[in-house]
């Protein structure tokens, strides 16, 4: 039973295995970045999807937002096909949107046709319409920060990792990391050479811009990648001397210090650092995942302060009933259960949960009318 709640909290907290755990801190750097990006992600939740944080993830929230390009006139046909998209936009019919603006784009090569075509097409998660408009976008308006971030995700996301990080360090170079960002998590379904390639592109780029912890900190999720812990430990407790409460490189030196075998110091140094962040939800989460391994009981406080600050979040609550339920504290955990029956997310996990201890209570009604409950998902067979 401990087991499936050490499970549990990995897809939670989603660190699942080495591979897994890459995307773990990479999630938390984005919230770093993008505070906009805060809800933990599910074991249903996709490493692809990070990629599709920076613009992607603006155009789900403000299609209807447009930048400002100046003024120009279009012949008729353009005129009508842009209306015809625009329309079919507000009405939500965004095949049609982006089928018109695609056309074009391809046609006037206007800045704010490409973009709205880009952005569109992002918003439809249409990966070759994205690479070809965001490559004209960066052709059309070479100075958009956004046209190069959207280009640099689509690059990454066709393992185009090399020709992605010039985009990236140009928008580095001004101030924006997000490109970065997306690049790295993008490397973790990257081979060992293509990692190594962007790695010796870190000299040239920290002499290019110099002093910037997130560009080490970019430096030490690669070596983690390539499965140098030893490295990529040196280049955080780089950063750390530089900035000792940034959330992401202590997050990211816990993680390298458990993989290096050295569980006990990585306990204690998330034990201390949530001293001086105790709402720290992400932090937290990694703390208790770490005693679930050994000290299940110190899990289940840890959980328990988590359930207190986020008392609406069911998946939390749904580590913290498989926790008592480890602990033998099976009231406790039948009454959390029936709770979480409750929410959508957990519904079908819950009356799972509870066919089996009433299956332990020999109560067989109940056994069947929760396990009838179980209409889908992973729990069903």
């Amino acid at each position: 039973r401990i087991s499936l709640f050490i499970l549990v909290l990995y897809a939670l907290f989603g660190f699942g295995c080495a591979n897994q755990a890459v995307n773990n801190t990479e999630t938390a750097v984005a919230e770093t970045s993008n505070s906009s990006i805060n809800n933990p992600k599910t074991s249903d939740t996709k490493s692809s999807s990070t990629t599709k944080s920076i613009v992607e993830k603006r155009s789900e929230k403000k299609l209807e937002e447009k930048p400002e390009y100046p003024i120009r006139p279009f012949d008729t046909e353009t005129l009508y096909d842009l209306l015809v998209g625009e329309l079919a936009g507000v009405r939500n019919n965004f095949g049609p949107a982006q089928e018109k603006y695609l056309a074009q784009a391809r046609l006037t090569r206007d800045p704010g046709v490409v973009a709205r075509a880009a952005q569109i097409s992002a918003y439809m998660e249409n990966s070759p319409a994205v690479l070809e408009m965001s490559q004209l976008w960066v052709e059309v308006e070479p100075n958009s920060l956004e046209a190069h971030s959207l280009y640099t995700m689509s690059l990454s996301r066709y393992g185009r990792y090399d020709e992605a990080l010039k985009y990236a360090e140009y928008a580095l170079e001004r101030g924006q990391h997000e490109p970065l960002l997306g690049l790295v998590v993008s490397a973790n379904r990257a081979n060992k050479e293509q990692r190594t390639t962007l790695l010796n592109q870190y000299p040239k780029l920290e002499a290019r811009v110099p002093n910037n912890t997130f560009l080490q900190l970019t430096k030490a999720m690669l070596q983690r990648q390539q499965g140098l812990y030893s490295d990529g430990l040196n280049t955080v407790n780089h950063i750390l001397s530089q900035d000792s409460t940034m959330q992401s490189a202590v997050m990211l030196k816990a993680q390298l210090l458990f993989q290096l075998g050295e569980k006990t110091k990585a306990s204690a140094f998330l034990e201390q650092s949530l001293a001086n962040a105790p709402n720290n939800k992400r932090m937290r989460l990694q703390y208790a995942r770490f005693l679930a391994e050994s000290d299940l009981d110190g899990a289940h406080n840890q959980l328990s302060i988590l359930s207190t600050q986020y008392p609406n979040d069911s998946e939390l609550l749904y580590s913290l009933a498989l926790a008592k339920k480890g602990l033998k504290k099976n009231a406790e955990a039948i009454e959390l259960f029936a709770q979480l029956t409750k929410y959508p997310r957990t519904s079908y996990s819950a009356h799972f949960e509870l066919g089996i201890l009433a299956e332990q209570n020999n109560d067989i009604e109940a056994v069947l009318t929760h396990y009838r409950q179980v209409r889908s998902g992973p729990k069903l067979l």
